[in-house]
């Protein structure tokens, strides 16, 4: 009985340690499981990235799917078909001395004025060009050079305004001895261009040169095209993968009230009331107005917040000053003409914005799938 007894703890002891054998095991095995895990999620982490912050989250923004654009192709026959559009951008001028001087003519003139054979303030001036009848000069002085022809001389009689700036000749007879250098008359665009054509009024030497131009500022514009909708799209599927946790009441009450004075703007300039307006833009009553400026505030609030959160995770921040390369790269991707334009719409917050968006944009398309 004893060894029984004895043969029985003996057991027991030994399936109790092969338990805890098992449990510590099993134990590891979840350990490794759970390490595993953690760093699948590290990795992860790692290869999607995502942002948190007090009024936004972003689940992903690193290997988003983003449909891409390609440039489109810049063909020859597109290249002909450009070619007079090109022309007449180029707004071709010719100078005409031959024809007699009519209203509506726009003209370069040249003239010296005299008060008893003595010169006076604004007297002299050359390489005046003015449009005849637009209210540019004085309209007696106007009258008298009609009918004249380009390089002749001539005298014109006028009596000055008693508000002339020159005191000594003001309400006086003067004499201006004047001489038309030319008539300014637009180029009128050939159906079969030739080298002849493109060597008198352009900077190129031949047709060919020219459509080799033209090609060029095609691909460009084909290109910077292709980089604007990627762009967007990029911006669009980043802000599918954001949620607003709630919006900073300042940025947003600025946000609404820049909309609202750019409304009224556009009634002044239309030439109607701003509830008019309002009406026009189909918001029946104030409430639905201010629901839809809300609305809009917190769509461009919420891209605003976005950008913002990867331009500082990812080092993209503007720079204070910007050269003007990059000024000129920023006109052109904004669709303006000249640096002068964007400058003169766009105040400097509003640049300084649209170029971390543009990092930003550019930063979600290279880390793309």
């Amino acid at each position: 009985m004893l060894n029984n007894s004895n043969k029985r703890t003996r057991r027991t002891k030994k399936e109790l340690q092969h338990r805890k054998q098992i449990a510590m095991v099993v134990g590891i095995l979840l350990l490794v499981i759970l390490i595993a895990l953690g760093v699948l999620k590290m990795i992860s982490m790692w290869k999607y990235k995502s942002c948190n912050n007090n009024y936004i989250s972003i689940s992903q923004y690193k290997s988003l799917k983003i449909p891409k654009t390609q440039a489109d192709e810049v063909t020859d026959d597109l290249v002909d078909f450009s070619l007079a559009q090109y022309l007449q951008n180029e707004n071709l001028k010719q100078h005409d001395t031959q024809s007699q001087i009519k209203e509506g003519d726009t003209v370069c003139l040249s003239y010296t004025g005299r008060y008893n054979g003595s010169s006076f303030r604004n007297s002299d001036v050359k390489g005046l060009v003015i449009t005849l009848g637009n209210g540019s000069i004085d309209e007696n002085f106007e009258k008298q050079i009609l009918g004249h022809k380009p390089e002749e001389i001539f005298d014109v009689k006028m009596t000055l305004p008693d508000n002339y700036s020159d005191n000594f000749v003001a309400g006086k007879e003067v004499t201006f001895n004047v001489q038309v250098e030319y008539i300014l008359k637009s180029v009128e665009i050939p159906n079969v261009v030739t080298d002849d054509f493109i060597q008198q009024h352009t900077k190129y030497s031949s047709l060919a040169q020219y459509k080799q131009h033209i090609k060029k500022d095609l691909k460009t514009k084909a290109k910077l095209q292709a980089e604007q909708t990627n762009r967007k799209k990029a911006i669009e599927v980043l802000l599918k993968h954001t949620k607003v946790k709630k919006y900073p009441n300042k940025e947003l009450k600025e946000i609404e009230n820049i909309l609202i004075v750019n409304d009224n703007s556009n009634a002044l300039y239309s030439g109607v009331s701003e509830s008019e307006y309002k009406n026009n833009m189909g918001y029946k009553t104030e409430e639905d107005y201010n629901s839809h400026i809300k609305a809009l505030a917190q769509e461009q609030l919420k891209e605003r917040l976005a950008v913002d959160a990867i331009a500082k995770a990812n080092a993209l921040e503007v720079p204070n000053t910007f050269t003007e390369k990059e000024e000129a790269k920023l006109a052109r991707e904004s669709g303006f003409s000249t640096v002068e334009e964007m400058k003169a719409k766009m105040v400097r917050n509003e640049i300084r914005l649209t170029i971390k968006k543009f990092y930003v944009a550019d930063y979600l398309l290279k880390h793309s799938k």
